[in-house]
């Protein structure tokens, strides 16, 4: 079976792994319609005149003819799949709108190691929950009891792992923590860890007016009593902020209205930091994650986008290579046309049609 540009095998395999159904029908709707492109390039028109008609039957079909609906009969058999796994697990579909915080409690009970461990009184959750959720919206990994502990979870155990595992303790001052048992076992752990470590582990959070625990009076703290924004301000001082994963994620997705709507939110600052990331994932061993960081970079339209694409048309994947392909046309560049020209005679059908639709949009005659 030949494989379109989006190909149906990496379709399935990557909707399986992920469990992404809503990714999964997206991938499905871009090969369709990539797909139509080219059989254009490799059907007669007499082929493609009994297509639109449903006379199959009045002829000898060429083979890729038969390789389109062969594939086409499996884009359909998958549709069916994908319903059928969205029936039984609606919970496992990344739906378009979910907030960074429903992603980030999904992904809550990976072992990855966190920015922050909040420690807090119960009696403070609201406070706590607002910046918890105001923190990871900004790219920070957070650990809130709320979103991590499950039902059967040792508290002792569990709460001792994620402050080893954490890169600072975030204590919340206020007159219901001082008090409180459970924060002073937390404070006092996280204070052993940093005279171990020799360097600052625990952050100051002050909520509301309260006894300052001696312990804590000659750090600094983030002032929150008067204005939230500047506490939240001086708190995120403290981190060397980088990657939101929701908006890498986003221009991973494959979705040119999706990675549009996240690269317009990361600041201007920023952007280079995410075009970086995207350029890491072209030497990934997934066709699918070097397609999907392809596609991000050609919707972004990265300056180095004509020499990110020219490389990858030597890629080992007839997928990335024919996507590579595919750009190529679309920019236009006539400094391509030696490489598109030489993939007229790759070894891969599929690459070779696009090279031909590719080699037609830049010179406006046919190969």
């Amino acid at each position: 079976m030949s494989k379109q540009l989006l190909a149906l095998e990496d379709v399935v395999r990557e909707t399986t792994e992920t469990g992404n159904t809503a990714l999964g029908c997206e991938q499905l709707g871009r090969w369709k319609s990539m797909t139509v492109e080219l059989i254009a390039e490799t059907v007669s028109e007499s082929e493609a005149a009994a297509l639109r008609d449903k006379r199959l039957g009045t002829f000898l079909l060429g083979q890729p003819l038969r390789n389109f609906l062969s594939e086409a009969e499996l884009y359909n058999a998958f549709l069916v799949s994908l319903n059928e796994a969205i029936k039984k697990h609606p919970e496992r579909t990344f739906k378009r709108g979910v907030s960074s915080d429903d992603v980030r409690v999904a992904s809550g009970s990976s072992l990855m190691a966190t920015d922050l461990f909040i420690s807090y009184s119960s009696k403070d959750a609201k406070f706590v929950g607002k910046l918890a959720k105001d923190l990871v919206s900004r790219g920070l990994k957070v650990w809130w009891d709320k979103w991590m502990m499950k039902v059967g979870d040792s508290l002792h155990k569990k709460i001792q792992e994620a402050i080893t595992s954490s890169a600072w303790l975030g204590v919340v001052l206020s007159p219901n923590s001082v008090s409180s048992p459970w924060v002073e076992k937390e404070l006092n752990s996280a204070l052993m860890k940093e005279l171990e470590q020799k360097e600052v582990f625990v952050l100051p959070i002050l909520y509301e007016d309260c006894p300052i625990p001696l312990m804590l009076k000659d750090k600094v703290y983030a002032d929150f009593r008067s204005s939230y924004e500047q506490g939240l301000s001086t708190l995120l001082e403290r981190f060397t902020l980088s990657i939101n994963p929701t908006l890498l994620e986003g221009l991973m997705s494959g979705s040119s209205s999706t990675i549009s709507s996240c690269y317009a939110k990361v600041r201007p600052e920023d952007r280079k930091l995410y075009v970086d990331e995207l350029v890491k994932k072209l030497p990934s061993a997934s066709a699918s994650e070097k397609a999907n960081a392809l596609t991000g970079l050609f919707v972004i339209r990265d300056p180095a986008l004509s020499g990110h694409l020219l490389a990858m048309t030597n890629d080992s994947a007839d997928t990335v290579r024919r996507m590579a392909i595919f750009y190529l046309g679309e920019l236009r560049g006539k400094s391509a046309i030696p490489t598109i020209t030489a993939r007229l005679s790759d070894k891969s059908q599929e690459v070779r049609a696009a090279a031909r639709v590719a080699y037609r949009k830049i010179t406006g005659t046919n190969a």
